[in-house]
C-alpha cells in the first residue's frame, strides 16, 4: 500500500483498505491520459473505425496467441466483433502506443499461457522513441484463487493465496 501511495498519491491513501479487485479495476486501470489508440481495418483495407483514444490500461488478448510478450507489445492486433459495413468482413483492431505508460498490464488467457513466453524486458515504441519495461511481477488468477510472482534483484518471491488461506479479494 505504501508503494502504491508513492506511485499515485491522489488515488491511494496510506492506511485505507482496498481489495485487489478494487485497486486493479478502479484505480490502476483508469489512467488520466490515453496511452494507446485503436483503429479497425478489414482484410480489404476498409477503415471501419478511425483512430480513437483508449483509456484502458490492460492489454488483453482474446482472439490471438502471441509468441511472446514482446511480440504482443510490438504488434498488438485483435479480431473485432462487428462486421465491415462495406464488405461484411470481420475487421482487425490495430493498437498503437501514443504515450509511455508508467507500467504495463498484460492479461494472457489461461489457454494461451503455454504459448506466450514472458520476456524479462519489453520495449515499447512511440513514434521514433523507445522505452524499456522490466517485468517485475506476474499474477496468475482464477476462480477465487491467485498466485503472485515478484522479481527484484535477480530473486523471485512466490505468494500462493490458497497456501496462505486467503482468497483473491484479500
Amino acid at each position: 500500500r505504501f508503494a502504491l501511495s508513492n506511485l499515485r498519491p491522489d488515488k491511494f491513501q496510506i492506511g485505507e483498505y482496498a481489495s485487489v479487485e478494487e485497486v486493479i479495476s478502479n484505480h490502476i486501470l483508469q489512467p488520466d491520459l490515453p496511452f494507446i489508440k485503436m483503429m479497425s481495418v478489414c482484410r480489404n483495407g476498409h477503415v471501419c473505425s478511425d483512430w480513437t483514444d483508449q483509456y484502458e490500461m490492460m492489454m488483453e488478448t482474446y482472439s490471438q496467441a502471441y509468441d511472446s510478450t514482446q511480440s504482443w507489445a510490438s504488434q498488438y492486433i485483435e479480431s473485432g466483433t462487428n462486421r465491415c459495413r462495406l464488405c461484411t468482413e470481420i475487421p482487425q483492431h490495430i493498437y498503437k502506443f501514443t504515450h509511455f505508460p508508467g507500467f504495463l498490464l498484460m492479461a494472457i488467457p489461461a489457454e494461451n499461457a503455454h504459448i506466450t513466453s514472458i520476456d524479462e524486458k519489453i520495449h515499447i515504441q512511440v513514434d521514433e522513441h523507445a522505452n524499456e519495461y522490466v517485468v517485475s511481477g506476474i499474477i496468475y488468477f482464477g476462480q477465487r484463487h491467485f498466485i503472485t510472482r515478484t522479481f527484484h534483484g535477480g530473486k523471485q518471491w512466490v505468494y500462493d493465496g490458497i497456501v496462505n488461506s486467503l482468497s483473491q479479494s484479500c
